[in-house]
């Protein structure tokens, strides 16, 4: 592009002849003048140094419209173009110059004019476009890349389990031809850590394999470096070290003359490796054919992972699954109905991690996935989808935009294809891939240009363009902010002046190193122009087609580095906690071994610090015990973090209980902390207490057993006492004088009042002694309540009290056993009664809460404190207030009541308050079986 003040005088037709010249040498591109004949008239210095051309005088001998490589190359055309038409013409083309330069050239011819319209001749300007065919050629190789990757997914993905093998030796053919090998071989360790095995093959024609398959193969030192997942690239390979002498002398006894080797890894542990080799030629491999052969080996890595899976487990779906979450990639399928409706979906869960969701939020639906799918794109994925659904066996490639919860915006690729089945149906597969990355590298591409200066002045970094020798050209508004100089002032300074005066010495060796480097990054400490010391970090490079400019982008990180400082200070006070703590600390890894421990570990288990360290925690366990720290170990992997008891052995053989509290550091994520604390003596208190307990309630059952019996005994003589009385009151035996009948009374009432006593007495014994049965049956409400308060209304009428109930209209019937159910209500009213002062009111209300039938009693009684409340519903516990004592009672009443709600699987509460009165409500089941 072609700043615009530069257009504007190239454009102009009044510029004078004799600056003409002058405003050419301005340009930092290539301009040319000729004319109509193809003469240069003009040709500025950019142009000279461009195509390599000693003087303007040896470049104007060249003709424009004759030169044969200007011919050749179509500019000659393009010019005669712009003559004979007037109008502006561009070309971008290769170009060889006369001086030897190989050039990608952007060539725009502008016509000048007379005033009566005719052209007089042409101005050029001359681009070099070497870095846009570069660019466009590396997207296009991307590109090729990704279809390549696109294709074995797909392949991998849709091919049957017998079929695994073929697919990964066709995946190692594509992936050698593209990346220029002969061979390609898959290795995979076996039980011996020494050796490897070969599984799989490809090689082009005319190479000899000299390994058989399964044959064992000696692993070389040099591996070692793939077991940390490291790839090796050896271009030539028996320029190895004399310490790979071995390897060396094999390769060359296998004739193998440039070698790549990329790892597998199952679950991130080394499996195995990816060779690629030439024989007949040396070859050296880019980034981009590392980056293939990672992507293919990890999709290797999963389809062998999922071959030994469908093997042991029989094609289960569940090991499926783990193939497929093995990958980034999205793996999705559906059934397709006769109405042509998705059933039986299933998308894999990278979609979660893709979106930044937490784990199993999509789970198996299309429809919450549409639902993130970009509003402007929804109706092009079900079209695909159509398509792909009427044109099976063939892939259907869509690009399209998903939305985070953030609002980012992630660019996938899906690639579907649907299969007609044997009985008809059809089933649609597909993958999905984030091309987030290459979406916004053609978007940076074309916009490159227009941003550069945006960026450079809305970066949030100072950025500096200077010359090798540390001159400044050049910044942005950051950099002025930062140090306090203005652009003027920037630009009669060098780089080096803005270092403190003890690092400008060093800081000119440092340019010395950048122009042989290319690049350099580093930290050093600038001077502002108001004299404060700040702490930056900077990233330099020399501008691309700019030999003797660099760029550095200058970060303040004084703040980064204030933390810094307070991080090693808070982990010096984290180093104090840990060896003050009361209770043991053992860093460890995720495997069990010991990393550090605190003194009182030490002191707790009878170990020193260096004992430790040698050991494993399972050691730490008894040996009958050691699964229990093999399972605590996966649960703290999978869960972040696990509490648990276990028995550890002391360095003396003594054992103690102990309570564990493990969890990953958040820093260190293949590390765990776990909390130790000796609760040996609250164990042995536990089982104290437990034992205790046994005993208590040993004895309450045989208290129960006890008072049962007696009121059995009790109640048989005070049956016949009552019967006698009554009987002589009643007449039987001839009249009584008033004094006879006065104590008869008292007898008769006497015995009754104590055989409720035990009647309530065996009740209670019953129910604790588990004996009372239930005798269910349906009842039917408004006529039972109605009974309870006819039966109830005598003793509310020689109080006045006025006694109402409220039913709800649905409410018909509940099953219950009808005799312990009055006894419910009766002791409750009868509780209302006894504690309402004259003329007062009691409210019954029948409701439904849920399922459960709930029955409230309210009366505008004397009211229960709240200390009060605690006692209530205890056996033989009566109310310690003035008021309470003034009535008759065993204490028994609330207990029984409690003890029956619940054993009909209810239960009962109460509100109350002093002077205001008291609500006692049960709950039973509304239905039951019967």
């Amino acid at each position: 592009m072609i700043p615009l003040k530069y257009k504007r005088f190239i454009s102009e037709e009044q510029v004078e002849e004799e600056n003409e010249n002058d405003l050419i040498d301005e340009l930092p591109i290539g301009v040319l003048s000729f004319d109509t004949r193809g003469n240069i008239t003009a040709v500025n210095k950019f142009l000279l140094e461009l195509l390599g051309s000693p003087s303007a005088e040896d470049t104007k001998q060249t003709n424009l419209l004759e030169f044969p490589p200007l011919v050749e190359s179509g500019i000659s055309a393009s010019i005669q173009e712009s003559i004979s038409t007037g109008k502006i013409s561009v070309i971008e083309t290769s170009y060889h110059s006369k001086w030897g330069k190989e050039l990608f050239l952007r060539f725009k011819t502008v016509p000048r004019m007379d005033k009566e319209g005719n052209v007089i001749g042409c101005h050029a300007i001359i681009e070099d476009a070497t870095i846009i065919k570069q660019t466009r050629s590396e997207l296009e190789q991307k590109k090729k890349q990704e279809d390549l990757y696109s294709h074995i997914s797909s392949q991998f993905i849709n091919s049957s389990f017998k079929d695994i093998d073929t697919e990964i030796n066709k995946a190692l053919e594509k992936t050698a031809i593209f990346t220029g090998a002969e061979r390609a071989t898959v290795f995979l360790t076996t039980d011996d850590p020494n050796y490897v095995i070969k599984t799989h093959e490809w090689h082009a024609e005319g190479i000899i394999s000299q390994i058989s398959f399964n044959q064992k193969f000696p692993v070389p030192s040099i591996i070692e470096k793939l077991t940390d997942l490291q790839a090796i690239c050896v271009v030539d390979t028996q320029q190895l070290s004399n310490e790979e002498r071995i390897l060396k002398e094999k390769l060359r006894e296998l004739g193998i003359l440039s070698l790549i080797l990329v790892p597998i890894a199952f679950k991130g542990k080394f499996s195995g490796y990816i060779a690629m080799d030439c024989k007949t030629q040396k070859k050296e491999w880019d980034q981009n054919a590392f980056y293939l052969l990672k992507l293919v080996g990890e999709m290797i890595t999963s389809v062998l992972e999922r071959k030994q899976t469908e093997t042991l487990l029989l094609k289960k779906e569940e090991d499926y699954e783990e193939v497929v979450n093995s990958i980034d990639t999205i793996v999705w399928k559906a059934d397709v109905n006769e109405h042509g409706k998705y059933i039986n979906t299933y998308i894999s869960s990278a979609v979660d991690k893709m979106l930044g969701l937490s784990q199993g939020t999509i789970g198996n639906s299309w429809d919450k996935y549409f639902s993130y799918v970009h509003h402007d794109d929804i109706q092009n994925v079900f079209d695909a989808l159509k398509l792909a659904y009427n044109n099976p066996e063939n892939n259907v490639n869509l690009d399209y935009r998903l939305v985070k919860d953030d609002g980012n915006i992630v660019w996938v690729n899906s690639i579907a294809i649907a299969h007609l089945q044997q009985d008809g149906t059809v089933k649609i597969f597909g993958t999905t891939t984030n091309i987030t990355w290459r979406k916004h590298a053609e978007v940076e591409l074309i916009r490159s240009e227009r941003k550069y200066r945006s960026l450079v002045e809305q970066s949030t970094d100072a950025i500096f363009l200077n010359k090798l020798d540390g001159q400044i050209l050049d910044v942005n508004e950051k950099a002025c902010k930062m140090l306090g100089y203005t652009r003027e002032q920037f630009r009669n300074m060098s780089v080096v002046d803005l270092l403190t005066p003890e690092l400008r010495t060093q800081g000119t060796q440092v340019l010395d190193i950048l122009g042989n480097s290319d690049t350099i990054h580093g930290e050093t400490q600038y001077l502002t122009a108001n004299g404060n010391i700040i702490n930056v970090e900077i990233n330099a490079t020399i501008l691309a087609g700019y030999n003797d400019v660099a760029q550095a982008v200058v970060r303040d990180i004084t703040e980064r580095k204030q933390a810094e400082e307070k991080l090693a200070r808070n982990e010096n006070k984290y180093r104090s906690l840990f060896e003050q703590s009361n209770d043991a600390i053992f860093i460890h890894g995720l495997y069990g071994q010991i990393l550090d421990v605190n003194d009182r570990a030490c002191e707790m288990l009878g170990y020193t610090k260096e004992e430790l360290k040698r050991m494993e925690v399972s050691d730490l366990l008894p040996p009958d015990q050691r699964n229990i720290a093999v399972e605590a170990l996966l649960k703290t992997r999978d869960n972040g973090s696990i509490r648990i008891e276990a028995e550890f052995q002391k360095a003396n053989g003594d054992r103690m209980v102990a309570d564990v509290s493990g969890s990953i550091l958040d820093a260190y994520p293949d590390t765990i902390q776990a909390i130790v604390r000796d609760v040996t003596d609250r164990k042995r208190m536990e089982e104290y207490l437990l034992q205790a307990k046994t005993i208590a309630e040993a004895a309450n059952r045989t208290k129960s057993e006890f008072l049962a019996n007696m009121s059995h005994e009790l109640r048989t003589p005070l049956n016949s006492i009552i019967g006698f009385s009554d009987a002589m009151l009643e007449g039987h035996f001839g009249d009584l004088t008033p004094k006879q009948d006065h104590y008869l009374q008292h007898i008769s009432n006497s015995g009754k009042h104590l055989l409720g006593l035990i009647n309530e007495i065996l009740d209670i014994a019953k129910v604790e002694a588990g004996k009372m049965q239930l005798s269910l049956e349906t009842i039917y409400i408004e006529p039972f309540m109605a009974e309870m308060i006819a039966t109830m209304q005598p003793l509310a009428k020689k109080k006045q009290i006025t006694v109402t109930i409220q039913k709800e209209e649905d409410m018909n019937i509940l099953v219950a056993d009808e005799v312990k159910l009055k006894q419910i209500i009766y002791n409750l009213l009868g509780n209302a009664i006894k504690f309402t002062p004259d003329g007062g009111k009691i409210n019954v209300h029948v409701s439904m809460a849920g399922k459960m039938i709930r029955v409230s009693i309210i009366d505008t009684g004397i009211g229960i404190s709240l200390e009060e409340q605690k006692k209530l519903f205890k056996p033989f516990t009566q109310l310690d207030s003035t008021y309470s004592r003034q009535y008759q009672g065993t204490g028994l009443g609330l207990a029984l009541v409690k003890e029956l709600v619940e054993l009909h699987g209810g239960r009962v509460w109460m509100e109350s308050e002093v002077g205001k009165g008291s609500n006692f409500t049960f709950e039973l089941p509304s239905t039951r079986d019967i």
